[in-house]
């Protein structure tokens, strides 16, 4: 697979052999592009999501919400960076089973989302790593602090600290309150056996929370500003322990090297299956709009 698999819908039509062969594709290549259904509204992408009999994921706050819809806008970011490589929600107690992208406007240039077969990249990491996190899991670890990140009002969907308390505690999380601000920290196990393929994978969100990938200046001014021992974000090894920068680099270089990509066209369609296949956002120049619809949930 060059590309994420390429699926060619009739006259604009879907239907339950159309959603029965995209299953059995998704399953086979991690990731499919779907043409000719020219898909360029959240109903439609809604609508399409729902076909495989899953239910869509409606509560999801670390993305921008749609007013009376189910599906999101993609995640704002600056658009000279990249988003890096993550499994959606890897991080978290849950999370959606498949990722529905849909292309309203492409960007003019960029804009790309690569995306990485996990199966293949969980056989080409260090023995070693493998080894230690299958042992001890990654520690992801957030501080939310005003004016950095989203309030951690909206991300629980509460301003009162019992009731956050009690929800980390349900979701294996630990939290303590720092005068305005929470830090929160999850174990989680990155890998994984797919519950359909029985095939072995790397699902993390190692890229995007580890802080030797962010800009040299920013990771430099957060350590000044918040010491290394209390990033607003970062991730550890589960004893506390950190990865050293020379193994993230070695990752994140993985990732790149195995990254398949496309040029969006005007209502294209992308379905990921979030366990198979990690994704990205390449820069971009140019308006640009996608949405985004989650199905189904899974969970430890």
């Amino acid at each position: 697979m060059t590309v994420p698999a390429r699926f060619e819908a009739r006259d604009g039509l879907w239907g339950t052999a159309q959603q029965a062969r995209l299953d059995a594709l998704l399953l086979q290549a991690g990731a499919v592009l779907i043409h000719g259904l020219d898909v360029v509204q959240p109903g439609p992408l809604e609508d399409l999501a729902r076909a495989s009999g899953s239910p869509l994921v409606g509560s999801y706050p670390e993305l921008p919400a749609l007013p009376g819809r189910v599906s999101y806008s993609v995640t704002p970011y600056p658009t000279q960076r990249w988003i890096e490589f993550h499994n959606e929600a890897a991080h978290r107690a849950r999370w959606p089973l498949r990722l529905v992208f849909c292309c309203a406007i492409p960007a003019a240039q960029g804009g790309g989302t690569p995306v990485v077969d996990m199966r293949r990249l969980r056989e080409r990491l260090p023995t070693s790593f493998k080894a230690r996190v299958e042992r001890q899991g990654l520690l992801y670890r957030r501080r939310f602090l005003p004016g950095l990140d989203q309030p951690w009002q909206q991300v629980f969907g509460s301003d009162d600290p019992q009731v956050v308390a009690a929800l980390c505690r349900q979701r294996g999380e630990d939290c303590c309150f720092e005068g305005p601000g929470v830090r929160v920290q999850r174990r989680a196990q990155p890998l994984r056996v797919h519950p359909e393929t029985g095939e072995e994978v790397f699902f993390s969100q190692l890229l995007l929370h580890h802080p030797r990938l962010l800009p040299p200046e920013v990771r430099e001014a957060a350590v000044l500003l918040f010491g290394p021992e209390a990033l607003p974000r970062d991730l550890r090894y589960g004893d506390g322990s950190p990865l050293c920068d020379d193994l993230v680099d070695e990752i994140a270089g993985l990732h790149h090297e195995l990254a398949l990509r496309f040029d969006w066209q005007a209502g294209d369609v992308l379905v990921i299956d979030n366990l198979l296949a990690s994704h990205a956002r390449e820069p971009y120049q140019g308006a640009r709009q996608h949405f985004v619809a989650l199905v189904g949930e899974d969970g430890p």
